[in-house]
């Protein structure tokens, strides 16, 4: 049977109790309102460009969790169905990659937009997911799934991570590699004593260039579609790197979302991509209106609600420079 992927919750704890006092790379996380949980990772960038190397991120072992479709139980209506969609722009990439040399770039789509995420835990594992960049006024902020940046089972942060847009076959020169400054989830998914679809969700500030260059002005964003409604088309990027991917190319899945799933038969590694509404290969964004979380079948996926959660952790990491 193939291996799915999901996040392990332990037993509830307050959110004090959540949170650690201090971890290797981090400081201590910040509640804010009560809401929001982040965590500012100290760890240096040039300490952190060197651990990451090619070798490493070859053994980066894919986000990947035994889980079964009964576990979670039905996909439920989201109670937030009649709140009016709230859509935020995103923006074109400064250059878009260049024509298909093959079918199989062709039926890729792929985009600038969305990237592959490698990441060190303070207890020293490393591993991968899937990640996109999306609007804020400073041009810095990605989105992926809680999941890849908090481990429930052992109640730690990330120590750092590294973010490579448009990654195929390692970094691509012109849209780089960038390290992440701060991570940002919901407080109640952090305290969670199940798994919650609404709260699946992170973001994550990125250091910019000396010359004042953000990952958003050379890799463009997908825009943000919040309460999105429940059917809709829909298009699923990621780095599945699992048996039969490898995680050296970024794939995409298209079809009809109803109630937080889509068939899509993506493995580990794609943990955070984005689901995207409306996307239009020409310019090289849609609005995101999910993110993978789990698989629920061998050939579903399953994404958080985009309600009020995921509406305040963004409203919050965004103010972040």
């Amino acid at each position: 049977m193939r291996k799915r992927w999901h996040a392990v919750l332990a037993t509830a704890l307050s959110v004090a109790a959540a949170l650690p006092s201090s971890a290797a790379g981090a400081t201590s996380a910040d509640v804010a309102g009560g809401k929001v949980a982040h965590v500012k990772l100290t760890v240096d960038e040039r300490e952190v460009r060197a651990f990451w190397t090619p070798e490493r991120m070859s053994q980066a072992r894919p986000i990947d969790l035994p889980a079964g479709a009964a576990e979670f139980g039905a996909a439920q209506p989201s109670t937030e169905a009649s709140h009016a969609p709230i859509l935020v722009p995103g923006r074109e990439p400064a250059r878009k990659p260049g024509p298909p040399t093959a079918a199989a770039d062709l039926a890729q789509l792929a985009t600038p937009t969305v990237g592959r995420l490698f990441l060190q835990w303070s207890d020293g594992s490393t591993g991968s997911c899937s990640a996109s960049t999306v609007p804020s006024p400073h041009r810095n902020l990605i989105l992926t799934a809680g999941h890849c940046v908090y481990k429930h089972s052992k109640r730690i942060w990330i120590k750092h991570g590294f973010y490579d847009p448009y990654f195929r076959y390692g970094a691509d020169p012109y849209y780089g590699s960038w390290v992440l400054d701060r991570a940002f989830v919901s407080a109640d998914w952090l305290n969670a004593a199940e798994f919650t679809r609404t709260n699946d969700v992170a973001f994550a500030t990125i250091r910019g260039r000396t010359n004042g260059t953000e990952v958003e002005d050379l890799a463009g964003s997908n825009g943000m579609g919040f309460f999105p409604p429940p059917f809709y088309q829909g298009t699923v990027f990621g780095y599945p790197a699992e048996p039969p991917y490898d995680g050296n190319l970024q794939m995409n899945c298209t079809g009809s979302v109803s109630l937080t799933i889509i068939k899509c038969p993506f493995t580990g590694g794609s943990s955070g991509g984005p689901w995207l509404r409306d996307y239009q290969n020409e310019r090289r964004w849609g609005y995101v209106t999910g993110l993978t979380s789990t698989g629920v079948t061998d050939v579903d996926l399953r994404s958080p609600q985009f309600g009020y959660p995921a509406y305040l952790v963004w409203e919050e990491a965004k103010i972040y420079d």
